[in-house]
């Protein structure tokens, strides 16, 4: 892409020949980002390119922008929105609930030796997975043929007991059951 600042900072390439735009924002956490600072990475990796191979124009399939700050104004956030190809933001919050250890990544050591250790899932917690599989399986309703003023009976209730011990509420059958 050249030797200067063009708006993004790292060009990834996949396994499956694909580019991504990578703009990386190391800023302080109260820092509000505005329309102005994504403008030019939405511009610039808007565009095509030749690959430097193949001398072939290319385009990015995927975009990716990590910041330190979860602050975004309204604008800025509305800029990323059906954007093609479309934009991941990844924030600080994202990078510490990574499920990576941090210290193997700095120390050269990558891919899935760098991740945390992995937990079987504990038994209330498949109980409760089981239960609510079943119940989409064989009781699930389809909200567009509901009455207007119909409500769920209990008969066709989810197991919620089982997903509470899992950490889950009530508000989650809600969810589920628009899904």
């Amino acid at each position: 892409m050249g030797a200067f600042d063009t708006g993004i900072d790292l060009v990834g390439l996949t396994n499956e020949g694909d580019y991504w735009a990578i703009q990386c924002k190391c800023y302080d956490e109260n820092t509000v980002i505005d329309k102005k600072a994504v403008n030019t990475f939405i511009s610039t990796s808007g565009r095509s390119f030749k690959d430097v191979d193949s001398l072939k124009t290319v385009s990015f399939s995927q975009r990716l922008w990590v910041s330190t700050t979860n602050k975004w104004t309204n604008n800025a956030t509305e800029s990323l929105r059906n954007q093609n190809p479309p934009i991941i933001r990844l924030n600080i919050h994202d990078l510490v609930n990574a499920p990576v250890d941090w210290e193997k990544l700095e120390n050269n050591i990558t891919g899935e030796l760098a991740r945390n250790k992995k937990y079987p899932i504990k038994e209330h917690q498949k109980i409760a997975l089981e239960q609510t599989h079943k119940y989409f399986k064989e009781k699930a309703i389809n909200p567009t043929h509901r009455k207007a003023n119909e409500t769920q009976t209990t008969e066709n209730a989810l197991p919620t007991a089982n997903l509470a011990k899992c950490g889950l509420t009530a508000s989650f059958e809600t969810v589920l059951y628009y899904l």
